[in-house]
C-alpha cells in the first residue's frame, strides 16, 4: 500500500512534465493524455503525434520492475489496441524505451534503458530527460532504431532495476523472519556485531540486510554467467557438460534448489568458494514466490546479453554502479576514480621487490579498487605469472565482510579460466593484525591454512576517513605506535614525538602501514589533506620526516574529475631508514588542473625533477603545477603548515618562504578570549544591565564577534553589550578570607561579600542563573565562582577567529572585551604597534592568513590561536625608517575611513618588503584567487591562478642559509 502513493506522484510529475514540454514548446508531438480507456483498460500516460511516432508509458510502483515480462506484454497489449507506434515501461527509477515491430519474441527486443535516480522531479523537464525521450522516439520513427547506447550501460540497468525492486521484498521477509525464527535472529544479531551496525536501529539493520543480499545474489548471478560462458573445456564438469544454466526448471517451486546445485557446482570444479560462500545469515536469506521470479528473470535476461564479451572491467564496476553514495559510505567506502588507483598502483610497483612478483597489502580493500589495479599491473608487468602466483602476491584486508566478499570477487574475476585455491584476505581490523603475528584461520575468506600474514615491497589504499571523535577504540588504533623506537622506548605513542589523540583515523592507517613495508617500500594512499593544516598534522608531518622519502603529495581541482574527489590527496611515500637519502629526497607537490590519463600522473610523479633552484624549484605546464621542496628543508622550517605549496599562486609561496617573514608572534602575543560557558548570562544588553541596575564595576564593555565590528577600529560609541565580570571583586574576596584564615568556599565568601557590600540587584541576577541551571554546565560548573570567568583581558587589536570574506584587524579604541569567538592581539612593547596593525590589514597579510587557517563548513575559515601566532608577516625590524612612515600614514588613513587607504597600505607594505615585481592590483587578485578557492571553488579561480602564475618567474634569491622561518617548528604551534 506503501508505493501506491509514490507511484501517483511519480505518474504526475512525468505526465506533467510532458504536457508542459509539449505545450511550451515546438516539438513534433501534438497531445499528451493520461489514462486513456481502451476495451476497459487503460495506458498510464499516452504522447500522441501526427508527424512521427506515438508513444504509450506504462508507469509502475518502484517494487515492480520495469523489466518484468507481465509489464512489457501489458505495456505492448495498450500500445497495439490503441494503435500506437512504441511503448515504454517505468517506475521512479528506471525507464525502458522499447523498440517492437511485432515479430520477435518480447525477451529479444531492443531497448534503451535510463536511470531516474539522479534526477530532480521538480525541474521542469526533468533534467534533459524529457527532451532526451521526445528525440528518441522521433529518431526511431525515423531510423527504425533506437539512439546507440551502450551495453553495459543496458546491463548496468538491468542489475539497478533487479536490485532496487527485490531489496524490499527481502527487508519484509526478513522482518518476519526475525520475529519467528530462533536461528535467524542469531545469524542476523551476529552479523550486526561482526559488521558493526549496532549505531543503527533495528528497521536500518534490516534494510542495509536485505541490500546488502540484494547486492551479493546480484553479483553472484553476474559471476556464474560470466564463468559458464568462458568455462574452458580443462575444467568442465565430468560429465562433459558445460556448466548448466541457472534457469530451466519446469517449476519456479525448485528454482532455489536448482540455482543452489548449480553454485555448488561452480565452487566445487572451479573453486570459487571465498566468494559463493559468504555470511551465513545470507545462507539462510528467505525467498517467496515474487523474489524467486525476480531471480529467474534477472537470469534469463543476464543469459541472453552474452555479458563476458561487453567489457572485462563490467565485474569490477558493478558495486560503485549499483550502490548509491550514501550506501558505500555506510560501508566506510569512498569512490576512488580508476585513474588514481591505476597511476598509485604503478608509482608502488616501481618498489624494488624481495620476491619474483612483489607483495602489495590493501588494508581496508572495500570493493576491491586498488587490488584489482595491482592485478592488471603484475599481469602487464609479468606475463608469464599465473592467475594464482599474482593473487598471491596480493593480501586484501577489511574489517567489513560484505566488501571485501567484493574484493574477492572481483580479483577472482580478472582470470575465470585459470583455477584457484587461495585467496589472502582478511575479514579483520587492521589493527588487530601485526606483521609477524600468525593470523587465525577463521579471519581468512577461504579456511585455508595460514600462517604470517607478513612483510610487503607496497602498501596501497583509500583508507575509510573516520574523524577522530568517531573512532571506535582509539587505544587499539594507537597501541602499534609502541612498535617504533628503540627498546623501551615509544617516542609517537607517549614520548617526545608523541602522535595526537586528536589524530583522524588515516593517520593510523598510515603509520601502522609502516611496520608492514621493507626498507624501499612504497605506501600509495588516498587521504584527506587536512595532516597539511591542522594541529594533529605536525606530530604526523614529524612521523613522515622519520620514516620516509616522501616523494609527491598530489592534490586535484574539481574540474580534474567527473566523479567527486574533492578534499583529497595522493600520499606517496618510500620508507627508508637512511636518513641522508631522506633529507636528500625531493618532495613534489603537485597541483592537477584537469583530468589526466593514469599514464601521464604515473609519468608526471615519477619525473625527476631536478632542483636548479634550491632549496624550492617550479615546474609549469598548463595541466599541472609541481613545487619541488628539499625534505631536509621541510625538516628544518617544519613541521608546518604546508598546503599552500600546492594551492597558493607561485609569487605567494615565494614570500612566505622568504627569510624575511617571521611568524606573528614574533611581534605579539596572541590569546583568544573568555569561554564564559554562558553567553546569554555573561552578555547583557547595555539597556537591560542598567535596568536591573548592576553595578558598573561588574560590567565591561564587550563585542562577541568580529561582525559586531564594521570597521579597522573599535569606538566606544558601537558597544551595545556588556560582560558581567567579577574576577577583581572575586580576588579581593580571596584576599580577605585568606588574611582572616577562614576554612569557607570561597563562592559562598564571594555571595556574603555582595549582599554585606549592598550589590543586591547582581546577587538577585546570579540567583536567577542558578534557577535556570546555568551554573551547572561543563564550564560554569567547574569553576570555583561559578559566575567568575576568570581575567578577562582587554586587547590592543582584535583578529577573527571565524570569517567567510571580509578580514580585518580591528583596533579596540573602545577598551572592550570579547569572547573566545574572537583573537586577542596584544603587540609586545618594544615594536611599533602601528606598523604592525597597518601589515595586519593588508592584502599581503590577509592572503597569508588564507594558507593558514582551515576550512570549516560552508567555506568558512577558521583560525586557532596557534595558527594566527604562525601566520608568517614580513619582519618589520628590517623596514627602513622611511617605509614604517608610509605604514604608519597609511593606517591612519584606513582608521580614519579614506576612500583609497587600503590601496595605499598595500603599496606601502610590497614597497617596504621590497617586491619590485608585484603591483597592488596583482596582490589584490593573489588574495582574491586563494578566497575564491575556498568558498567557490570555480573554474574562474583555476584559470585566474594559471594565469597568476604564468606571469611569476620564480627566485629562491630570498632563500638564506640560515632561514629565519626554520624558527617555526613544533614549539611554536604548542
Amino acid at each position: 500500500m506503501s508505493g501506491t502513493p509514490k507511484e501517483q506522484k511519480f505518474h504526475s510529475l512525468l505526465y506533467s512534465a510532458l504536457y508542459r514540454y509539449v505545450e511550451n514548446n515546438d516539438t513534433k508531438f501534438s497531445e499528451v493524455s493520461i489514462e486513456k480507456d481502451v476495451e476497459g483498460r487503460r495506458a498510464d500516460i499516452h504522447l500522441d503525434s501526427n508527424l512521427t511516432g506515438s508513444l504509450v508509458i506504462e508507469v509502475k510502483r518502484d517494487d515492480i520492475s520495469p523489466y518484468d515480462k507481465d509489464v512489457i506484454k501489458q505495456a505492448r497489449d495498450y500500445t497495439r489496441d490503441i494503435g500506437a507506434d512504441f511503448f515504454a515501461t517505468c517506475n521512479s527509477n528506471d525507464f525502458y524505451l522499447f523498440n517492437y515491430n511485432g515479430e520477435i519474441e518480447l525477451n529479444d527486443v531492443p531497448y534503451n534503458y535510463a536511470n531516474l535516480r539522479p534526477i530532480n522531479l521538480s525541474d521542469p523537464d526533468l533534467d534533459g530527460f524529457v527532451p532526451q525521450l521526445l528525440a528518441g522516439v522521433d529518431n526511431l520513427y525515423q531510423s527504425g532504431t533506437l539512439p546507440e547506447q551502450e551495453k553495459k550501460e543496458q546491463v548496468v540497468g538491468l542489475l539497478r532495476t533487479f536490485h532496487s525492486t527485490i531489496w524490499p521484498a527481502y527487508k519484509e521477509l526478513a522482518q518476519q523472519k526475525y520475529k519467528s525464527n530462533e536461528k535467524f535472529i542469531n545469524l542476523f544479531d551476529k552479523w550486526v556485531r561482526e559488521n558493526d551496525f549496532t549505531g543503527l536501529s533495528t528497521d536500518e539493520q534490516l534494510e542495509t540486510a536485505a541490500k546488502q543480499y540484494a547486492y551479493l545474489l546480484t553479483n553472484k548471478i553476474l559471476f556464474y554467467e560470466v564463468v559458464r560462458e568462458q568455462t574452458p573445456e580443462p575444467i568442465e564438469p565430468t560429465d562433459g557438460n558445460k556448466l548448466q544454466s541457472l534457469v530451466g526448471e519446469s517449476s519456479i517451486d525448485f528454482l532455489d534448489e536448482h540455482i543452489r546445485r548449480r553454485f555448488e557446482e561452480i565452487i566445487e570444479k572451479i573453486d570459487y568458494k571465498p566468494i559463493f560462500r559468504n555470511s551465513d545469515l545470507f545462507e539462510q536469506f528467505p525467498n517467496n514466490k515474487k523474489t524467486l521470479q525476480n531471480i529467474q528473470s534477472l537470469a534469463e535476461n543476464i543469459e541472453q546479453r552474452e555479458i563476458s564479451g561487453i567489457d572485462e572491467d563490467l565485474l569490477g564496476d558493478v558495486f560503485e554502479e549499483l550502490i548509491p553514495e550514501s550506501e558505500r559510505k555506510k560501508l566506510g567506502q569512498y569512490y576512488t576514480p580508476p585513474t588514481i588507483a591505476e597511476a598509485v598502483s604503478k608509482w608502488v610497483l616501481d618498489a624494488p621487490a624481495e620476491h619474483d612478483l612483489p607483495d602489495i597489502l590493501d588494508p581496508a580493500s572495500g570493493s576491491g579498487t586498488f587490488p584489482v589495479e595491482v592485478y592488471t599491473e603484475l599481469k602487464n608487468n609479468y606475463p608469464a605469472a599465473s592467475h594464482q602466483e599474482i593473487l598471491d602476491s596480493i593480501t586484501a584486508i577489511d574489517i567489513n565482510k560484505f566488501p571485501l566478499h567484493l574484493t574477492a570477487l572481483n580479483l577472482a574475476s580478472q582470470n575465470i579460466e585459470e583455477e584457484i585455491d587461495t585467496l589472502h584476505a582478511y575479514h579483520a581490523s587492521f589493527f588487530d593484525i601485526e606483521p609477524d603475528r600468525t593470523m587465525l584461520t577463521s579471519a581468512r575468506l577461504d579456511d585455508q591454512n595460514t600462517g604470517e600474514v607478513g612483510y610487503f615491497d607496497g602498501v596501497v589504499g583509500n583508507p575509510p576517513y573516520i574523524r577522530n571523535r568517531d573512532i571506535p577504540d582509539k587505544d587499539a588504533f594507537r597501541a602499534h605506535l609502541s612498535r617504533f623506537g628503540p627498546e623501551n622506548a615509544s617516542p609517537y605513542l607517549d614520548g617526545a614525538k608523541k602522535l595526537s589523540k586528536r589524530s583522524d583515523a588515516y593517520v593510523y592507517f598510515v603509520t601502522h602501514a609502516t611496520q608492514f613495508l621493507r626498507d624501499g617500500g612504497r605506501l600509495g594512499y588516498v587521504i584527506p589533506p587536512k595532516w597539511m593544516t591542522v594541529q594533529y598534522g605536525l606530530d604526523f608531518q614529524q612521523f613522515l620526516f622519520d620514516h620516509y622519502r616522501i616523494h609527491a603529495v598530489v592534490a586535484f581541482a574539481e574540474r580534474a574529475f567527473e566523479d567527486a574527489f574533492v578534499d583529497t590527496c595522493l600520499l606517496l611515500v618510500e620508507r627508508c631508514e637512511n636518513e641522508e637519502i631522506r633529507r636528500e629526497t625531493t618532495t613534489h607537490f603537485i597541483r592537477v588542473q584537469d583530468e589526466m590519463e593514469p599514464v601521464d600522473l604515473y609519468d608526471t610523479v615519477t619525473y625527476g625533477m631536478t632542483l636548479e633552484q634550491e632549496p624550492i624549484d617550479v615546474l609549469k605546464r598548463p595541466n599541472y603545477r609541481i613545487v619541488g621542496v628539499r625534505q631536509a628543508y621541510l625538516e628544518e622550517t617544519g613541521p608546518k603548515k604546508m598546503d599552500y605549496y600546492l594551492n597558493a599562486p607561485l609569487q605567494l609561496i615565494n614570500l612566505i618562504e622568504r627569510d624575511d617573514f617571521v611568524p606573528l608572534s614574533t611581534f605579539a602575543n596572541v590569546s583568544r578570549g573568555p569561554s564564559t560557558g554562558a553567553v546569554n548570562f555573561f552578555i547583557l544588553d547595555k539597556e537591560e544591565a542598567h535596568r536591573r541596575g548592576i553595578d558598573e564595576r561588574f560590567l565591561s564593555p564587550v563585542v562577541k564577534s568580529i561582525k559586531d565590528m564594521e570597521s579597522e577600529v573599535l569606538t566606544a560609541d558601537q558597544i551595545t553589550k556588556y560582560m558581567l565580570d567579577v574576577n577583581d571583586y572575586v580576588e579581593r574576596v580571596k584576599t580577605q578570607t585568606r588574611e582572616f584564615g577562614e576554612d569557607t568556599e570561597l563562592e559562598d565568601d564571594v555571595k556574603n561579600a555582595l549582599k554585606r557590600d549592598g550589590y543586591t540587584n547582581l546577587l538577585q541576577y546570579i540567583t536567577e542563573g542558578e534557577n535556570a541551571g546555568v551554573h551547572e554546565g561543563g564550564t560554569t560548573g567547574s569553576r570555583k565562582v561559578w559566575f567568575n570567568a576568570g581575567d578577562i583581558m582587554t586587547p590592543e587589536l582584535f583578529h577573527p577567529r571565524f570569517f567567510k570574506w571580509r578580514l580585518f584587524t580591528v583596533v579596540n579604541r573602545a577598551g572592550a572585551v570579547t569572547t573566545d569567538a574572537v583573537q586577542c592581539v596584544q603587540v609586545k612593547p618594544k615594536y611599533d604597534s602601528k606598523v604592525l596593525t597597518g601589515v595586519m590589514n593588508s592584502s599581503l597579510y590577509a592572503a597569508a592568513v588564507e594558507c593558514w587557517g582551515r576550512i570549516e563548513g560552508n567555506g568558512v575559515l577558521q583560525l586557532n590561536t596557534y595558527e594566527v601566532a604562525g601566520i608568517p608577516v614580513p619582519d618589520i625590524r628590517e623596514f627602513s625608517e622611511e617605509s614604517c612612515d608610509a605604514i604608519r600614514e597609511a593606517t591612519d588613513a584606513l582608521l580614519e575611513g579614506e576612500s583609497d587607504a587600503k590601496q595605499r597600505l598595500n603599496q606601502a607594505v610590497l614597497d617596504a618588503v621590497g617586491v619590485e615585481d608585484m603591483s597592488v592590483e596583482k596582490l589584490e587578485d593573489i588574495r582574491q584567487v586563494m578566497t575564491n578557492q575556498r568558498l567557490e571553488g570555480e573554474f574562474e579561480s583555476e584559470v585566474m591562478l594559471q594565469n597568476l602564475d604564468a606571469a611569476t618567474e620564480w627566485s629562491a634569491d630570498y632563500f638564506g642559509d640560515e632561514n629565519i622561518a626554520g624558527e617555526s617548528t613544533l614549539d611554536d604551534f604548542s
